[in-house]
């Protein structure tokens, strides 16, 4: 999803890196069932980034095309993320985050305009009822609102920032729906639709919502849906974007873009991304073991990103020896 955020919300010049993804907050006021924050809650913590660590990225975050301001938790609940903003605009970086919609009413709203937030993404998993018994604590409704006082804020002000996009978590019985899905949401302002697949399953019982195709026909079928549902995004004025994973293939590059981005948690660790982080549940039965390269409290980002290690972990994918967190990976078998 960040890789086409990156591409058209640049401001200036070709970055070192595409995008940083800070994870300002592992805090949450939902408790959706997928999350591992929810499934492995005993495993979690509530960790806010201190303003100190954040400082410590400054200096170096003129050098990413995007800074995501969004991990595991709720952006909203940072008491200074109207500060992490501001200071990340006034670093050239575009800047953006994705949140649950629960806090985002009129005055949060107007705020994020008058920051001048590039982009913020409203989380959905699923259409209506499937979306309120996924995700307890956040109906559709609510998203929806959310998305209406962002649209009420940007035309009082008359600016076109934010733009408006939705995260959506696609499960597999809401893929005949999918269609549905530009309609319910025509009117609400929205400029994309990013849609990802359940590739982690967070708890046994949501492994029959993985949409992981198991041979050709079945991937051809489903791309066939996700392709109608473009379409018919398209001709309601938004972009919809889906990666499906490839039953054979296994790719060299990505999806999380790992050769081009990075990952810092709220304590300040760097990892490539999301996902090895956190150490989630991982396809088969397998976890993703967390791979940290080294933590901003103690050496500078460019640092840490030119370490030997981490050098060593993105040539892995040049001679396709892959490190076994990327080896059961989806991630490497999406297009």
């Amino acid at each position: 999803m960040l890789r086409r955020l990156f591409q058209k919300y640049t401001r200036w010049r070709v970055p070192d890196w595409d995008w940083i993804q800070v994870e300002v907050t592992t805090r949450c006021n939902a408790r959706c069932g997928y999350c591992p924050h929810t499934a492995q809650a005993e495993k979690q913590t509530d960790t806010d980034m201190p303003l100190s660590v954040f400082d410590r990225l400054l200096p170096e975050l003129s050098q990413a095309g995007l800074v995501y301001l969004q991990g595991w938790g709720e952006p909203l609940l940072h008491p200074d993320l109207s500060v992490m903003i501001r200071s990340t605009r006034a670093s050239g970086s575009s800047v953006g985050l994705t949140t649950n919609g629960l806090l985002l009413d009129d005055r949060v709203a107007d705020n994020l305009v008058a920051l001048q937030t590039d982009i913020v993404a409203l989380s959905l998993a699923g259409l209506g009822a499937g979306n309120d018994l996924r995700r307890c604590g956040v109906t559709f409704e609510q998203v929806v609102n959310a998305a209406r006082s962002l649209a009420r804020a940007k035309q009082k002000a008359g600016s076109s920032r934010p733009a408006v996009h939705i995260a959506f978590l696609l499960m597999r019985s809401d893929l005949a729906e999918i269609a549905r899905m530009p309609e319910l949401l025509e009117g609400l302002g929205v400029d994309q639709i990013v849609v990802s697949t359940l590739d982690y399953p967070a708890h046994p019982a949501l492994d029959h919502e993985v949409i992981r195709p198991r041979d050709i026909a079945e991937y051809a079928r489903t791309g066939e849906e996700l392709e109608c549902a473009a379409k018919l995004a398209e001709s309601h004025g938004m972009q919809l974007l889906f990666h499906l994973t490839h039953p054979e293939r296994q790719y060299s590059v990505c999806t999380e873009n790992i050769l081009r981005s990075m990952y810092v948690t709220a304590g300040g660790d760097v990892s490539p991304c999301v996902f090895m982080a956190l150490g989630v549940p991982g396809p088969a039965g397998r976890n993703i073991a967390p791979l940290i390269f080294g933590n901003v409290r103690d050496s500078a980002l460019a640092e840490i990103w030119d370490s030997e290690p981490y050098r060593a972990f993105r040539e892995s994918f040049a001679s396709r020896q892959f490190f076994p967190q990327c080896r059961i990976c989806p991630k490497l078998r999406q297009q």
